[in-house]
């Protein structure tokens, strides 16, 4: 009997980067047996998803990437290198076999926690346009997964 894959989904925010990760998984469920924690924000939508979804899921600090310069831009700057900390940690004692990120703010710190430990990351860009988080989260990819053409040049 093989070992279930061990599955880290990072990715948030909103139901556009949560529900597609949902559909993910459960198209992988339906292939494999998988073992899964979901790291993400602790008020974000996600976590509500999981929970329903009887998904472990643990919540880093984490700070949407605001492109106008506001003291709330600069909290949540501050808020970043805190969540690939923590992500990094939940990561490295969970012992992942890859971490996928769909997107969302949570997601960066999620993907540079699982670069860090080197473990395989894959993304998943849902949008014809893809998010700053997105764009970022990229960089440390190893596989880009896209639904439109539009999105190739990540």
């Amino acid at each position: 009997m093989t070992r279930p894959l061990r599955l880290v989904i990072g990715g948030g925010g909103t139901g556009g980067h949560t529900v597609p990760a949902l559909a993910a998984l459960d198209a992988l469920r339906a292939q494999i047996d998988v073992e899964v924690l979901w790291i993400g924000s602790r008020r974000g939508v996600e976590r509500r998803f999981a929970e329903q979804n009887n998904i472990p899921f643990r919540w880093i600090p984490t700070g949407k990437l605001r492109r106008d310069p506001t003291p709330r831009t600069l909290l949540d700057l501050a808020a970043v290198p805190l969540g690939i900390l923590a992500a990094a940690s939940l990561i490295r004692t969970f012992r992942p076999d890859v971490v996928f990120g769909t997107g969302g703010y949570v997601s960066v710190p999620v993907v540079i926690g699982g670069w860090l430990n080197r473990v395989p990351i894959v993304i998943h860009e849902q949008t014809a346009i893809a998010g700053l988080a997105t764009r970022i989260a990229a960089r440390f990819a190893d596989a880009v997964a896209i639904s439109f053409e539009a999105t190739r040049p990540l």
